[in-house]
């Protein structure tokens, strides 16, 4: 994938969650189980500082569970993927994103840790 076709898609966490729902990499609305009761959930909009967030919500009365991945939008996350997969240096991806060493460290081993953990089952 090109560079500019990435940041295409990163631009609003909408283009970002559809290219996501098109890879089934994330569950759309429609098959979107909840992991506390089984129930269907459904996709929303949440206000957090000013920046609106999507998440998924139990619409079973009594749980309400929301499921989100991280305090970070799927954009964010997308990009320090993408930098992952380009074989760049954790202070490069700093530099890059802004982000903290912590935060660049945590998905930098999330990233390395997921694909290892799918060969060991």
């Amino acid at each position: 994938m090109l560079e500019k076709d990435f940041y295409s898609i990163i631009s609003s966490d909408e283009s970002t969650t559809n290219f996501l729902i098109s890879k089934n990499l994330v569950a759309n609305n429609e098959n979107a189980e909840c992991i506390k009761c089984g129930s269907a959930m459904n996709l929303y909009l949440r206000k957090e500082r000013g920046k609106e967030r999507r998440v998924l919500r139990c619409k079973r009365k009594g749980c309400q569970k929301t499921q989100s991945l991280s305090g970070l939008s799927l954009s964010q996350q997308l990009e320090l993927v993408f930098y992952w997969t380009q074989g760049l240096s954790n202070k490069t991806i700093m530099s890059l994103t802004g982000r903290s060493s912590n935060t660049v460290c945590d998905w930098m081993n999330l990233c390395r840790d997921i694909p290892l953990k799918m060969f060991e089952k």
